[in-house]
């Protein structure tokens, strides 16, 4: 039974996110989540604003069709 993972590549994320990646004393990049998770947030109420304007809209050409 395979376990299956999700993450994400520091480097990558570092581009569009730099505060929530960090430089450990081995080189390597890591993902700070504590930081992370506040975009993740910001990211998702962003998202139902959107979904609720498009719903509106779709309210609206509804009724107009009616």
């Amino acid at each position: 039974n395979r376990l299956h993972q999700i993450g994400l590549i520091a480097q990558n994320l570092r581009v569009h996110y730099p505060e929530a990646v960090g430089m450990g004393e081995d080189g390597y990049y890591f993902i700070d989540y504590k930081k992370l998770n506040a975009v993740v947030v910001e990211g998702i109420k962003e998202q139902q604003v959107f979904i609720e304007e498009i719903t509106k809209q779709v309210e609206d050409l509804e009724s107009k069709l009616k």
